[in-house]
C-alpha cells in the first residue's frame, strides 16, 4: 500500500487510540479492575468495522478507500492486538 490515508488510518485505529485508552485507563480509579481495562483496551484495537464500506457508498464517498483500510487493519490487527494486550 502506498495510500498515506489508510496507512495513517490503520496507525491512529490501530496503535494510537487503543495505546492512549491503555493509559487511560489505567489512570482511572474506576478502571481498578483489570477485566474492565483489558476488555476496553481490546475492544477499541479492533479493526475499521466492515459497516464503514456501506456507509461510504450510502453517502457517495470514497468506497475503494474504505475498502482497502478494513482491509489492511484487518491484516495489521493480527499483531497489533497482541501488542496492545502485552501492555496491560
Amino acid at each position: 500500500f502506498r495510500d498515506e490515508d489508510v496507512i495513517s488510518c490503520t496507525i491512529i485505529r490501530l496503535l494510537v487510540v487503543p495505546v492512549l485508552v491503555v493509559f487511560i485507563m489505567k489512570a482511572l480509579p474506576l478502571a481498578s479492575d483489570s477485566i474492565l481495562a483489558g476488555v476496553v483496551s481490546v475492544i477499541m484495537a479492533m479493526p475499521c468495522p466492515s459497516v464503514a464500506m456501506m456507509l461510504a457508498q450510502q453517502y457517495n464517498c470514497d468506497t475503494s478507500m474504505a475498502a482497502r483500510a478494513i482491509f489492511l487493519s484487518s491484516l495489521c490487527c493480527i499483531v497489533t492486538i497482541p501488542l496492545i494486550m502485552m501492555l496491560l
